[in-house]
């Protein structure tokens, strides 16, 4: 609710609480939106048409895997964060596992719950599961928790079983660093894919939070990463995709170059994507592979 302060102390009792289950249909067409608003085809619209195109010779139209995170999120947990104030809200982690590769289209089940409560310094992370189910053959799709970051709300402890847990990077030299530049009105594309937040979009309300201008979304440079990583390591192939998880530890601005520091292991990519500062934007990340 916006306007309302943090006053009290988000209470444990949130912890499992559930949500009805709630119905999402996707297309091609949004599948394609999302593509490009996490850079497919921004360098070379010749490139990666089996994400942007449905229509190409030769190329059978796929989903970016991270696509199912703007799914998931379409669940929210609004009413059981009545009380605090949005602008005090950040998406501080993420992680999603897939059970099978998306189809170009569907319908999804999302079933959500507030699975973890852990109090820190300055505020309070809340950690919110939702798995998708496909609405016809009840196939288990995917696993997504998202971590949101509550400034200044008060208590102590740590509350259910689904804290996000920090991927050590591995040490040494990356295997392969690469350099990804986002434009200045990726935020604007982005949010047409289902994050209507105004901190990406309005001035004043990213002021109100604390920037000087509308930030990236999590998800955007989350999903540009996984983009960036499939192309490079496992052909552009979504189907290699496993799961993927990330911590978001300083926003994005759009027009921003991510520099993405990657390592090899032995079943996936260890990551971290840094700002032109050299601050550390995206950070304990990981992308396992399954290959077949």
């Amino acid at each position: 609710m916006n306007g309302a302060q943090v006053t009290k102390p988000l209470s444990p009792e949130i912890v499992g609480t559930s949500y009805e289950p709630l119905y999402v249909d996707w297309t091609n067409r949004d599948a394609m939106l999302y593509a490009i608003a996490v850079g497919a085809g921004q360098q070379d619209p010749r490139n990666e048409l089996q994400w942007t195109t449905e229509n190409s010779a030769g190329t059978n139209l796929e989903v970016i895997p991270t696509f199912a995170a703007t799914l998931a999120q379409r669940a929210g947990m609004k009413s059981s964060l009545s009380g605090v104030d949005r602008t005090k809200q950040l998406h501080a982690a993420q992680s999603l596992q897939l059970f099978s590769t998306l189809a170009t289209e569907g319908r999804v089940e999302l079933r959500s719950c507030i699975s973890g409560l852990e109090f820190k310094r300055t505020g309070a992370l809340v950690h919110r599961t939702t798995d998708g189910f496909d609405a016809l053959t009840r196939a288990h799709l995917f696993s997504s928790t998202s971590s949101a970051f509550i400034r200044e709300a008060v208590g102590e402890g740590a509350y259910g079983d689904s804290v996000y847990q920090k991927q050590a990077l591995p040490s040494g030299a990356p295997t392969e660093v690469f350099q990804i530049p986002t434009v200045e009105w990726q935020a604007l594309v982005f949010r047409l894919t289902g994050d209507r937040n105004p901190l990406h979009s309005d001035p004043a309300y990213a002021k109100r939070s604390g920037f000087n201008r509308p930030i990236l979304h999590g998800l955007c440079s989350y999903g540009i990463c996984a983009r960036t990583i499939l192309n490079q390591f496992a052909s552009g192939r979504s189907a290699a995709f496993k799961s993927m998880q990330a911590r978001f530890s300083r926003p994005v601005s759009p027009g921003q170059t991510l520099t993405l520091k990657t390592w090899l292991c032995d079943t996936g990519i260890a990551f971290q994507a840094c700002l032109e500062t050299g601050e550390i934007a995206l950070d304990g990340g990981w992308l396992e592979f399954q290959f077949s």
